[in-house]
């Protein structure tokens, strides 16, 4: 943050940044922190509580925001109405700023339109764009931004962020293992509101590993068949590719123990995680290509039940 805040006492902002990091580990809250800092600059004495509180809340006049939330994608339509007024003057400040977080849902085309105000914005743009890796963005568009990569802190620092406000035991050294140390993700799943829903996809996700690792097969057909729409079948996909490199971890020692609550199948440390992940990824891909779901949910019960065991293992 300091080399943010120098950036904006010297008045060298960039037209266009991105804060790229994976999922929980502070891009977003950092985009919005930051564009508080750029729109409080200049600002009469009392009034920067009220500039954070609105921007905290995306209603600053001179802040316009989108993010993908719980959609697969952000489309060109909303990339539009967002960019639409970008070229009048700033109501407040010196800037006006918009922020696309989970920029790297964003369609081609979405994209192709960003890219249209990215190659001559007007001198009092900022765009601050989120997204977990910059490989998601086109060349085109990555070409005319800063990035900057932020890195969680270790699962052992994570543990004892939760342990200092009261929340230690196994069920936050798992997730803070399972998120990689990213406290937002972390933060989300221990909560009264969001945890119950995530954990029950993580569950849904250990089944699955479970049923494969006893080769259930019907049970594997029917945990794959579960999802109903394209979004559900992408976030069990999504889980099984966490939770593979914790299995791997597990059967070295290296991570605690799934929490008792959970129903862990034991066996699953024998799965063979590398041919899974193999398949899981094919899967993804397929899923991002408009594959017909039902076909895919047929295809992933055979060939994740092959990969499971490849090798002999």
């Amino acid at each position: 943050m300091q080399t943010l805040r120098a950036m904006i006492d010297a008045r060298r902002l960039p037209h266009a940044m991105l804060f790229e990091g994976q999922q929980g580990c502070g891009t977003y809250t950092l985009a919005v922190l930051f564009a508080a800092q750029v729109l409080c600059q200049d600002q009469p004495a009392g009034q920067a509580e009220r500039i954070r509180r609105q921007v905290e809340e995306g209603s600053h006049p001179d802040l316009r925001v989108v993010t993908s939330g719980e959609r697969s994608s952000i489309s060109v339509d909303e990339v539009r109405a967002i960019i639409e007024d970008i070229y009048l003057r700033p109501n407040e400040g010196e800037k006006k700023i918009i922020l696309i977080g989970g920029a790297g849902e964003m369609t081609p085309q979405a994209q192709n339109a960003l890219l249209k105000v990215l190659e001559e914005p007007p001198e009092h743009a900022l765009f601050l764009l989120t997204a977990e890796s910059r490989q998601a963005l086109l060349p085109t568009v990555l070409s005319r931004v800063i990035c900057f990569s932020i890195l969680p802190p270790s699962p052992e620092e994570c543990i004892e962020h939760f342990a200092g406000q009261g929340q230690g035991g196994g069920e936050t050294a798992f997730a803070a293992h399972l998120f990689g140390g990213a406290i937002g993700s972390v933060a989300r799943y221990l909560s009264e509101e969001e945890g119950p829903a995530l954990q029950a996809k993580v569950q849904a996700a250990l089944d699955l590993l479970g049923a494969l690792a006893q080769r259930r097969l019907s049970a594997v057909a029917a945990d794959l068949y579960r999802p109903k729409n394209r979004d559900e079948m992408g976030a069990l996909l999504e889980e099984l590719t966490q939770l593979l490199p914790y299995c791997q971890r597990l059967a070295l020692g290296k991570v605690p123990p799934f929490p008792l609550r959970m129903k862990a199948d034991g066996e699953i440390v024998h799965l063979n995680t590398e041919a899974l992940y193999r398949e899981i990824a094919r899967g993804r891909v397929s899923l991002q290509r408009n594959c017909n779901l039902s076909l895919l949910q047929a295809s992933l019960s055979d060939r994740l039940a092959r990969a499971a065991h490849e090798g002999g293992q």
